[in-house]
């Protein structure tokens, strides 16, 4: 049994840089309207391979959030973190200054950092005449910590710094890294940080898993019967996150409260190649994060998901969440308009229920007609709905599992 969280923490901005748009307005507005950020992959040449199409960042101006000195030097990925860092500390109405900089920390979620940085450095490294021609400026960005470190660069915070690369739930474990800080009053404030960028080392990464929907959008569909793969895609989201009653003695706006928290792994139960988190472990999840939240399954008002379209994978979880939940709360994802963002997926989730919350509406799963396992999915349309609490779920094929329960 879990034990309950010892106090609520308030997510107090926001900032995201994503395939449906850059700043939380815009975000807001894709979920809302239900518009794709899936497009032609332009980052880098398709022509030898099969899928052309994937959730890439277009558009995106860092000039337009980052000072110019140092831009040159920043990979995709950090530029896309420190725009959203900004962004979001912007947002929060906090300004770093010598009083509370060391009281102030960066988390973040990244599966590989930037593999782009760290493939051409390799590759400059074996092809010149020797490695003492390498430019030593770029070896710093092939570190899988080079994001999170900019990010405290840039803004000048000097308290703890770390990167967690948990696979696709890293995002919502710097998350619950952040709580772990902030409740232990080791910090007052954390930027939880989450970001994956778009490459063809990356597109290969994912080729190797031989999940990657072949037919495009047509079959990358969250809790589709017909889906058998899904789409990737890149982005960065950053929540300022600040104990509860800090902000409420400031008498401080917050979007939202994290209440719960549940995780487990799945050790080595499963056959295939993937060692998916299975129903069981997924249900043992589910019931830790009510009980760490002091909450029943039918409290639960709307689930967002990380269903992505690959089938295995998101029928687990639909089976464990058929069983766990017997009042049917809304159930929606956010894959199908963002592709599988990895780290990131988990950080966009947790921004699609805040959405949910502002605009008191559930956005639908695009394209799902068949689903897997029957469920109260929210289906083709948006649903007007009251929206006060709601489950975030976070999942990776080599086997770890986590839920988030968050109130308005």
């Amino acid at each position: 049994m879990r034990e309950k969280m010892q106090s609520p923490i308030a997510v107090t901005g926001i900032g995201v840089v994503s395939p449906l748009g850059s700043g939380y307005r815009n975000f807001a507005d894709s979920v809302l309207h239900n518009r794709s950020g899936i497009k032609e992959i332009s980052v880098f040449d398709t022509t030898p391979y099969p899928i052309k199409i994937a959730g890439e960042i277009d558009g995106f101006e860092p000039e337009r959030y980052l000072p110019k000195k140092g831009l040159r030097s920043m990979d995709r990925s950090t530029r896309f973190i420190c725009a959203a860092a900004l962004m979001a500390l912007q947002d929060a109405q906090i300004a770093v200054q010598e009083n509370n900089k060391h009281r102030i920390g960066v988390i973040t979620g990244t599966t590989f950092g930037s593999l782009k940085s760290i493939s051409d450095f390799d590759i400059e490294s074996l092809s010149s005449e020797s490695p003492l021609w390498v430019n030593p400026m770029d070896f710093p960005k092939t570190t899988i910590n080079a994001p999170s470190s900019n990010v405290s660069i840039l803004t000048g915070i000097m308290g703890y710094n770390t990167t967690i690369s948990g696979g696709f739930t890293s995002s919502l474990e710097a998350i619950s890294h952040s709580i772990d800080l902030l409740l232990r009053k080791r910090l007052d404030i954390v930027l939880a940080c989450s970001v994956e960028d778009l490459s063809l080392q990356n597109y290969l990464y994912h080729c190797a898993l031989q999940k990657i929907a072949d037919d495009g959008l047509k079959t990358s569909i969250p809790f589709a019967g017909k889906s058998e793969g899904y789409l990737f895609g890149e982005g960065s989201v950053v929540f300022v996150l600040e104990r509860l009653e800090d902000v409420e003695n400031e008498n401080r706006r917050s979007y939202a409260t994290i209440t719960g928290l549940g995780q487990g792994f799945n050790i080595g139960a499963n056959s295939s190649p993937y060692n998916f988190p299975q129903k069981t472990l997924i249900c043992d999840v589910l019931k830790q994060t009510l009980e760490s939240a002091g909450m029943t399954s039918g409290d639960i008002k709307m689930v967002s998901s990380c269903a992505n379209g690959w089938s295995q994978y998101d029928t687990a979880e639909a089976q464990a969440l058929a069983e766990v939940f017997k009042t049917d709360p809304a159930i929606t994802a956010i894959k199908s308009l963002t592709g599988e963002t990895a780290s990131a997926g988990g950080g966009f989730s947790l921004l699609q229920a805040i959405v949910s919350f502002r605009e008191q509406v559930i956005p639908p799963i695009s394209g799902l007609d068949n689903p897997l396992v029957p469920l109260n999915y929210v289906i083709n349309e948006k649903k007007m709905m009251g929206v006060n609490n709601a489950l975030v779920t976070s999942s990776d094929p080599g086997g770890s599992y986590m839920g988030l329960i968050i109130l308005k």
